[in-house]
């Protein structure tokens, strides 16, 4: 359940690292919220973080902000939190806490399409986390968007789906609470699965529902390896959807 505005933010390889494939910045991050008060969209693009001379991208957000409606301007939720790091090498991490509005608040969270050097036999590990805190009383509740009812997709090549994380519904009905879940594939520390083919690009998507009042904070990664000659535990992928069209 890739966006259009997740999977629109294409990043190249140039000598120095990663560079805009046009004159402008590139988006490395978008953040959409919706609910009864509108839809609004938070992006981080490569101007606003640091590239390290090895290649990696980060960005951190310096203080929360609240997602508007574009054309009300009416708050619908806020980040409290948010981070990215992707590598050409091969890695995609993502952390963040947001906050829904007064009203049950969909959010969709996704990296840029992150491009690595082809890779014939790749290997692959994705894990995911998010906590879930009620604040105002009457219980909290997370429903995933993503396939299966699932909240977080790590994905690769044309949309084809690496693994897709942490089932929902996920709640309690306890006052004032925090819990936390997460999920990994494959299990097991360590493991890693292969593809069903190359891998040549790569990518991360949240999306769920939050209980109004309520909020949620997720950790991420997803990454990407050649097979090695020896000496790592091989699973086979399950699940992978091939040739998922980009929307």
């Amino acid at each position: 359940m890739h966006g259009l505005s997740m999977r629109s933010g294409w990043l190249v390889v140039g000598v120095a690292g990663l560079v805009a494939a046009t004159a402008g910045a590139d988006v490395a991050l978008t953040i959409d919220a919706s609910s009864s008060f509108g839809t609004g969209s938070f992006q981080v693009s490569t101007d606003d973080g640091v590239t390290l001379p090895d290649g990696t991208f980060i960005w951190v957000l310096n203080s929360p902000v609240d997602i508007v409606d574009t054309g009300s301007g009416t708050t619908i939720a806020s980040i409290l939190f948010g981070s990215i790091s992707f590598s050409t090498s091969g890695n995609v991490s993502h952390s963040f806490v947001v906050q829904a509005g007064n009203a049950d608040t969909n959010f969709t969270l996704g990296s840029a399409i992150v491009p690595t050097p082809l890779i014939a036999n790749p290997l692959g590990r994705a894990s995911a986390g998010i906590t879930l805190t009620d604040t105002d009383g009457d219980g909290a509740t997370l429903t995933g968007m993503q396939s299966g009812g699932t909240m977080f997709e790590a994905y690769y090549d044309a949309g084809a789906v690496f693994a897709n994380l942490i089932s929902g519904p996920y709640g309690f009905g306890t006052g004032f609470d925090t819990q936390t879940t997460s999920d990994e594939y494959p299990a097991g520390a360590g493991n890693f699965a292969a593809f069903a083919g190359p891998v040549s690009e790569i990518g991360i998507e949240w999306s769920f529902g939050l209980s109004a009042n309520d909020s949620a904070g997720g950790t991420s990664v997803f990454v990407v390896i050649p097979t090695p000659g020896a000496g790592l535990t091989m699973l086979v992928g399950a699940g992978l959807l091939g040739g998922r069209r980009r929307r």
